[in-house]
């Protein structure tokens, strides 16, 4: 420091407190005041130690480690190896600290004054003072523990993103194959010849063939490439089918009480999705009672007015069906409640469960414009209420629904187009049968081809949406819609949210989802055949890239 001169100095022969001394120090004491108001109010742990235990930590650093203050937290530590998960650990951070002159940077898992255990990121320095210090230690610390989490739900969603691809493109394949196979079996069951017990046979493996359905259409919805497909239908009807299946699923120390109403519970609802909103829940149940226990199902009626919602936050005045499955399993304590529609989270050991099956019911649920809850107490049981609007009025079903009507063929000519080779021989097959002329293309390409040649007599597009050659049933269309735009057209695809995302509203596209039975085939053909032509060229979406 620079010597004072002499007219600084005070008549003792001490230092004058002259103006520009004063102010300094004035300025340093500022200065130490809002230091100190930093260290206290620092959202990062900091601390100063020995080697062997804390000396000052701030408030942030007492809270992180679950002490009550910084004075408790100093007091309780004889050495500050009890901080470190790992005992080596903490000695190799020290080394290199000591061997460093900058902060050595190191993700440390520290543990609590309870024993539990976060990950957080210290940032650590030697300090080497007089004879009289010695060497010390200073550092921050800051919880990572939040930020590791959603690291690895990140990483997660990607792993079932790409997982949900896979699913998805399975399902593509599979619905072909499937749709080949109803066909066959509808081309089967039309011989005069088969005796009842073959009849029945064969009716046996087409229900096995639509059950198969069902799973694609789940592998659809886990990959979103499914939309719901609402149709009205008895729910008492989807859980009485869905018990034999239940039962073999959940093991018997499980037993299942199905309390079925006198009267039909009609909902608007995808009966794939909502099965799978009833079996998740019945395998959550199923886990929460490892050594077995008692599952009770009931579908009971529920009406909401303005003046009885209060208990139900997210009930609205109307009529809803009330899906109730209840368990008597561990429980949840209201932290697992909280996030209990959580993607990703769940309380169960690793590689026995995803945290998706809830969450999923969530989605289906809020779908259909219903709503969830739950009630659950730890030790008795967990009781799932899930409400949906049902359809006004009694609803009735023609027997044997639509397979059961007469299918009409007719003259006309039929460009069909699909890649798949089994099932463009298997639909051809069964629209000649019913009298049609069918041209058959495996591509977009073949099918300009044949366009060229037979313009004038195709009546009918029959198209694959997804098909290789880069042109997909969209673009084909617009391409022969340009020479006729009154062209009437049936686009397929396993795939339903193509129906939302590329064919607008007025197109006069008819789509038919795969995979289809041949019923339901030839219905919407004649359908689309019998429709009066369009007295203006239709508007299609642009194809999204």
């Amino acid at each position: 420091m620079k010597r004072l001169s002499s007219a600084n100095s005070a008549p003792d022969g001490g230092v004058a407190a002259t103006g520009p001394v004063v102010a300094a120090a004035t300025a340093d004491a500022g200065s130490e005041i809002n230091l100190r108001g930093i260290f206290a109010s620092a959202p990062l742990g900091i601390f100063q130690s020995t080697l062997q235990k804390p000396v000052i930590v701030n408030p942030a650093m007492a809270r992180m480690f679950g002490y009550d203050s910084p004075a408790d937290m100093v007091a309780s530590l004889s050495e500050s190896i009890g901080l470190y998960a790992s005992p080596a650990q903490r000695g190799m951070i020290i080394e290199e600290a000591l061997k460093s002159e900058t902060y050595v940077k190191r993700e440390v898992q520290y543990r609590r004054k309870d024993g539990s255990l976060f990950l957080a990121q210290l940032y650590l320095r030697a300090a080497r003072g007089g004879a009289e210090t010695g060497v010390s230690l200073e550092g921050f610390v800051e919880d990572i523990t939040e930020r590791r989490q959603l690291e690895e739900e990140f990483r997660h969603a990607q792993k079932i993103e790409a997982i949900g691809q896979l699913a998805g493109g399975i399902a593509h394949d599979f619905n072909n194959i499937l749709a080949a196979t109803l066909l066959q079996l509808s081309l089967l069951l039309d011989d005069k010849r088969l005796t009842a017990g073959t009849r029945g046979t064969i009716k046996e493996v087409e229900a096995e063939t639509l059950r198969a359905v069902n799973l694609t259409r789940q592998l659809l919805l886990f990959s979103r490439r499914q939309m719901a497909r609402a149709e009205p239908l008895d729910v008492i009807v989807l859980i009485r089918e869905l018990l034999k299946m239940l039962r073999r699923l959940l093991g018997e120390n499980i037993q299942i009480n199905f309390a079925e109403p006198a009267a039909a519970v009609w909902l608007n609802a995808d009966a794939g999705m909502l099965e799978q909103v009833v079996t998740n829940l019945c395998i959550n149940a199923r886990d929460a009672m490892p050594h077995g226990g008692q599952l009770a199902i009931s579908v009971t009626a529920a009406e909401f007015t303005a003046d009885n919602l209060q208990g139900h936050p997210e009930a609205r005045p109307g009529r809803f069906a009330r899906l109730q499955v209840q368990d008597t399993g561990c429980g949840m304590a209201p932290p697992v409640l909280q996030r209990l529609f959580e993607p990703f989270f769940t309380t169960k050991e690793i590689g026995k469960g995803t945290g998706l099956g809830l969450a999923t019911i969530y989605g289906i649920v809020k779908q259909h414009e219903g709503w969830i809850e739950v009630a659950s107490t730890v030790g008795v049981g967990s009781t799932f209420q899930v409400y949906l609007p049902v359809m006004a009025g009694p609803l009735t079903v023609r027997p044997g629904g639509p397979e059961a009507e007469a299918a009409r063929g007719g003259p006309e000519t039929i460009l069909l187009v699909e890649d798949d080779f089994s099932l463009r021989r298997t639909a051809t097959l069964c629209l000649r049968k019913l009298g049609y002329a069918v041209l058959e293309a495996a591509d977009g390409v073949a099918a300009l081809a044949l366009w060229r040649k037979h313009r004038d007599r195709i009546d009918l597009l029959f198209t694959d949406m997804v098909m290789p050659q880069a042109m997909t049933g969209l673009d084909l269309t617009k391409r022969l819609r340009t020479e006729r735009p009154a062209l009437k057209v049936i686009i397929s695809s396993g795939y339903t949210t193509e129906q939302a995302d590329l064919i607008s509203p007025g197109s006069g596209i008819t789509f038919l989802a795969k995979p289809y039975q041949h019923g339901h085939m030839a219905k919407l053909v004649r359908q689309c055949l019998d429709q009066k032509p369009q007295k203006t060229s239709p508007r299609l979406a642009e194809r999204k890239p």
